[in-house]
């Protein structure tokens, strides 16, 4: 009896392994399919996974992506329903099924529920960065400015290498009137995503905010002053000081001594005004003074911004191409000490 007993037993082990092989098998197939552009057979292989072993988490997610690249949200969106439910499974997959979830939702003109989904998935998730995101997205796409600024901020927090959050921090800032909050975010973004539509982009916010419009008008130099920047010294988040600093060396645009600058020089002069004056940061308060200045402060300290203000020039530039191949390991110094950077302490 006890015989036939580990016989079934093993049987069975067997078959379960035999099985989940399959599942693992055609999942891949399915991957494949989808990589090259082949959505419906893909989906029929995440379907057939799941004939065998309905809740596989892994199938689901993959199912639940292709019916979104085909932008059949209502299929996704109750995959992603029936998933979040789902106990014992691998909670790195969960985390990223919120995040699907809650995107299906919005691309299905749900904002309100996306925003609910992110929200809770951020609950029980609430150092994954993805989902604040997303859902500083959906509350910009809202018009929710100060509760999507915070999300953007929670985001940059959990994962400073992530590009989007820092582009879209930079944006949201802009559209506030924060000008040196924007100039710190836009910069940090260039240095993580340097080509790219959005990078262009980004530069043209930088340039926008360090140079502001200048004109001469019967021998006097008008320079265009940041009003919104210009609160309180002592209020949260406040540069105004740094602000009246960018516009005086503006100023100085015109003058004889600077006519035959460089775009790298005049951004380096000017951005070195910036760099210095945040090294003051443990006295400050916000957001910005707490997550952004140490960073840039510690650039400057450590004799790395004429490397930085190369690197954020549009590269296509001929010197500037020259001298970043010039001052090779000097630009590999300069990636080592961002790589090593603690955005924690």
């Amino acid at each position: 009896m006890v015989k036939w007993i580990s016989v079934i037993f093993f049987s069975f082990c067997f078959l379960f392994v035999e099985a989940q092989n399959q599942v693992k098998s055609l999942i891949r197939e399915g991957i494949f399919l989808y990589d090259n552009g082949q959505y419906e057979e893909a989906t029929s292989k995440y379907k057939e996974a799941l004939s065998i072993d309905p809740t596989n988490i892994y199938a689901l997610y993959e199912l639940a992506y292709t019916y979104e690249g085909m932008k059949q949200y209502d299929d996704a969106i109750a995959i992603g329903k029936k998933a979040v439910k789902l106990k014992n499974v691998d909670p790195k997959i969960i985390s990223n099924f919120y995040v699907a979830y809650g995107n299906c939702l919005d691309k299905n003109e749900q904002r309100a529920k996306a925003i609910k989904v992110y929200k809770k998935g951020i609950k029980k998730f609430p150092d994954f960065y993805l989902l604040n995101f997303n859902l500083g997205v959906a509350l910009l796409a809202d018009n929710d400015l100060k509760a999507a600024e915070s999300a953007f901020q929670n985001s940059v927090r959990q994962n400073p290498n992530h590009s989007s959050s820092h582009f879209y921090l930079g944006l949201l800032t802009d559209q506030m009137g924060q000008r040196i909050p924007s100039i710190l975010a836009f910069s940090r973004f260039i240095l993580l995503e340097p080509r790219g539509d959005r990078s262009l982009a980004a530069r043209q916010f930088l340039d926008a905010g360090i140079h502001p419009p200048i004109v001469r008008t019967d021998g006097e130099i008008h320079v265009q002053l940041t009003v919104d920047d210009l609160g309180e010294e002592n209020k949260a988040n406040s540069f105004s000081s740094i602000s009246l600093l960018l516009d005086l060396a503006t100023a100085l645009d015109l003058e004889e001594k600077y006519k035959d600058e460089t775009a790298v020089d005049r951004f380096l002069r000017k951005f070195s005004l910036v760099a210095g004056s945040l090294g003051d940061h443990k006295d400050k308060q916000g957001f910005y003074w707490e997550y952004y200045a140490p960073f840039f402060a510690s650039m400057e300290e450590n004799n790395h911004l004429e490397t930085f203000s190369y690197l954020v020039q549009a590269e296509e530039s001929d010197n500037v191409s020259a001298w970043l191949k010039l001052k090779e390991e000097t630009v590999m110094e300069f990636r080592i000490w961002m790589e090593d950077f603690d955005w924690d302490k």
